[in-house]
């Protein structure tokens, strides 16, 4: 008897392409929810994103967010790996020179710099200063550079590539 089922949202759940969920697969949510697995979603998406979905399985799935950085289940946080202001002060300090970017945090996200118009972003708020941000932020996304930070420093490159040349960031110890 399988007990639980862990898929990711991106180009499984949710097919390359489409902004929203088929019948198909909400159907086949609930009928193992039904059948009393327990259920998780992993994504380098937000919370608010996944939930922006997935709302009907709100207080049922488990939800791995921001590329394993962040967990929830029942609304509440099971485990949060953010990084450090210190860390995001690079972002700042590089966006002098023409570094844009995106901050994702559990249920924001902000945007600082000229984002490609191809960039893909959930509901980002323009910002200028990290001052501006108003909750912990567990992914930070690059567009057409990258940031080499120090290997002293508590972040690692989680990915790197696709169309739009960007890279994302988390804390060193997030993994999904």
């Amino acid at each position: 008897m399988v007990k639980l089922g862990v898929s990711d949202f991106e180009g499984t759940l949710m097919p390359y392409g489409q902004s929203e969920l088929t019948g198909n697969v909400k159907a086949r949510i609930k009928k193992a929810l039904e059948k009393n697995m327990t259920v998780a979603v992993s994504s380098g998406r937000t919370y608010n994103e996944l939930v922006s979905y997935l709302g009907e399985f709100e207080d049922k799935l488990f939800f791995i967010c921001c590329d394993g950085a962040y967990y929830v289940k029942d609304g509440k946080p099971l485990y949060q790996k953010h990084i450090e202001k210190a860390d995001l002060d690079l972002f700042f300090t590089a966006a002098k020179d023409g570094l844009s970017f995106v901050l994702h945090g559990a249920f924001k996200n902000y945007s600082v710099g000229s984002l490609p118009e191809e960039a893909d972003v959930f509901c980002a708020t323009p910002i200028e200063r990290r001052e501006q941000v108003s909750e912990k932020i567990f992914k930070v996304t690059t567009y057409k550079k990258e940031l080499k930070p120090s290997p002293y420093s508590g972040l690692r490159m989680h990915w790197d590539g696709g169309a739009n040349l960007s890279a994302q960031y988390v804390n060193r110890f997030a993994n999904k």
